[in-house]
């Protein structure tokens, strides 16, 4: 049936993106007003007012967004972690290594407490944004 058809015909396309481009404007603004500390029911009910959606589709949308930030900020929390850790963990063996070379062979020893600090900076920034 398609075969005598003009491909244009045979597959018509159609065209999403003014709804996906509105999906899309929405979910940034969604994103802005949680930046701002709007509360989540003026958002739901802005969301409900300019996109002209049920307040069940709204609410969902913002569970959605809320859920997707939580998530992103739990990834980013861990990272953080990971890096403190390796970076603070760096900067102890750097110290122990120094100090036990200088107490058996006489010389000077490094204290690396800038990794040390900031490993344990990045670490404990990195673990209140996975506990939030």
């Amino acid at each position: 049936m398609s075969a005598n058809l003009p491909p244009s015909e045979a597959f018509p396309i159609t065209t999403a993106a003014p709804k996906q481009s509105t999906f899309d404007a929405a979910v940034m603004q969604i994103a802005q007003e949680m930046r701002l500390n709007v509360p989540r029911a003026r958002i739901v009910e802005g969301l409900v007012q300019r996109m002209n959606v049920s307040q069940f589709d709204a609410e969902r949308l913002v569970s959605q967004v809320y859920d997707l930030r939580k998530r992103a900020r739990k990834q980013t929390g861990l990272r953080d972690m990971l890096i403190g850790a390796v970076i603070c963990i760096i900067g102890t063996v750097i110290t122990v290594a120094t100090l036990s070379a200088a107490r058996s062979g006489g010389g000077t020893y490094v204290v690396a407490y800038g990794a040390i600090l900031f490993g344990a900076f990045q670490f404990l920034r990195g673990l209140f944004n996975w506990i939030r």
